[in-house]
């Protein structure tokens, strides 16, 4: 197959390209100028320097393409209207591109968050026919950019992945910086509250096997493992994944809201991720996130292989292999 992956520099995007060109198919990517490379440098696939919002440019991105996996996303952005701007109107350009296309896509996979759901609630557990209440900018985004394919009636075969907490290797989000306080000796906790999780390479499987299937087309799937876990028992299987003593420190969230801009400032003075970012305080003010998952297994055969433990000891390693510990 010919295929053209969106946000292919990023931590998905490039195990996602990986495993595709391992499978044996051509791999195009949308690369947006200036982005960080490092990942796809080394990989034999084509590229196109043009940002997702520049309606020339995309005709030429999705000429001859099987599939499109649209992975390109604003996560976090100082100007809210960024969010729409790339997330809703990228998705819009890119679509529209596939449907003027001489030969327009098999399909189309929207890579999508359980953010367009909003939180699910102490005593909830989110499917995919749950109303979607998003309670931030980007999971509105997220879930307007979802609008755009049912908007299509059936013209592009569509189909959308909504992603729980994904981590692992060159993830410099999600569990990040829970894994730098947990190397110092510090398992930081703030309230209680449960989400589910999926190791990178599980999401990836997840991904093809959603584009592949013929029963998917139309249709929306959670990913993730099936059982959800509380940011207690994620940083107790962070101690062990690294083998460190750590004491356990419970904060409100008040100290948080108030720390983070410090922290955020001597994450740019110091060219690194911040310990404690004011978004990801937001995430977890809504602390419960706990999705099914039942419908990508029975549908896609979908199975989350790589269990929390062991995830998490292959990302620690990774990330002691690169110096960012």
């Amino acid at each position: 197959m010919n295929i053209l992956v969106t946000g292919g520099t990023g931590f998905i995007g490039s195990h996602l390209c990986e495993t595709l060109l391992a499978r044996n198919h051509q791999v195009t990517l949308l690369v947006k100028p200036n982005d960080d490379n490092r990942w796809i440098d080394s990989l034999p696939l084509s590229r196109i320097i043009a940002d997702i919002t520049d309606k020339s440019a995309l005709p030429a991105a999705v000429k001859d393409v099987d599939y499109v996996f649209h992975l390109a996303a604003v996560l976090s952005a100082n100007d809210p209207q960024e969010y729409y701007r790339v997330n809703v109107d990228g998705t819009r350009n890119l679509l529209k591109a596939c449907l003027e296309s001489p030969r327009p896509p098999q399909r189309f996979l929207l890579v999508s968050s359980v953010a367009a759901m909003g939180p699910s609630g102490k005593h909830n557990t989110y499917s995919e026919d749950t109303p979607c209440r998003p309670i931030s900018d980007y999971g509105k985004s997220k879930w307007q950019a979802e609008q755009e394919l049912h908007h299509l009636n059936g013209i592009l075969p569509w189909t959308i992945v909504r992603l729980p907490l994904v981590y692992g290797p060159r993830s410099k989000g999600g569990l990040y910086s829970l894994v730098r306080l947990v190397n110092r000796g510090i398992k930081l906790l703030v309230g209680n509250g449960q989400t589910n999780v999926a190791y990178v390479t599980d999401i990836v499987d997840g991904l093809i096997a959603a584009i592949e299937s013929p029963n998917t087309v139309g249709q929306t799937y959670l990913l993730g493992e099936k059982h959800p876990y509380s940011m207690k028992e994620v940083t107790d299987a962070m101690a062990r994944a690294m083998n460190k003593r750590a004491i356990t420190i419970w904060l409100p969230l008040q100290i948080l809201y108030l720390v983070s801009p410090f922290s955020e400032l001597v994450g740019r003075l110091r060219h690194r991720v911040p310990l404690i970012r004011f978004r990801n305080i937001a995430y977890l003010k809504h602390r419960y996130w706990r999705v099914d998952t039942s419908k990508a297994e029975r549908d896609l055969g979908y199975i989350s292989r790589v269990p929390l433990q062991e995830g998490l000891a292959r990302t620690a390693r990774w990330y002691t292999d690169q110096h960012l510990l």
